[in-house]
C-alpha cells in the first residue's frame, strides 16, 4: 500500500498493522512537509554554525610526575604472574 513505509518497516524489522502503516505514513508526510518548509529558508550569505558555543583551546603545560613503583602497581591485585598483570587468554 505505502511503499516507503513498508520498506522502512522491513529494514527496521517491524511487523506493522494496516492502521500503523497509515499512521506512520501520515506522520512521515508531516515530517517531510516540515523539512520542505525549512529548505525554503533564506540561507544565502549565512555561515554554517558548526558548534553553538565558540570553543576555546584549553592548554596546559605537561609536567612529569613520578609514577607507581612496580610493586605498588601490583599490590592490590590477585591476578598477577611473574611480576606482571595476568589477564584472560586471547583466542
Amino acid at each position: 500500500m505505502n511503499e516507503p513505509i513498508d520498506k522502512l518497516a522491513r529494514i527496521a524489522r517491524l511487523n506493522l498493522t494496516k492502521e500503523e502503516r497509515e499512521l506512520f505514513a501520515k506522520q512521515l508526510g508531516s515530517i517531510l512537509e516540515a523539512f520542505s518548509i525549512l529548505a525554503k529558508a533564506p540561507t544565502k550569505g549565512v555561515e554554517p554554525a558548526l558548534h553553538p558555543v565558540a570553543l576555546q583551546p584549553v592548554r596546559r603545560e605537561d609536567k612529569a610526575k613520578p609514577g607507581l613503583k612496580h610493586e605498588q602497581a601490583l599490590a592490590n591485585t590477585q591476578h598477577k604472574e611473574e611480576g606482571f598483570f595476568k589477564g584472560p587468554k586471547v583466542k
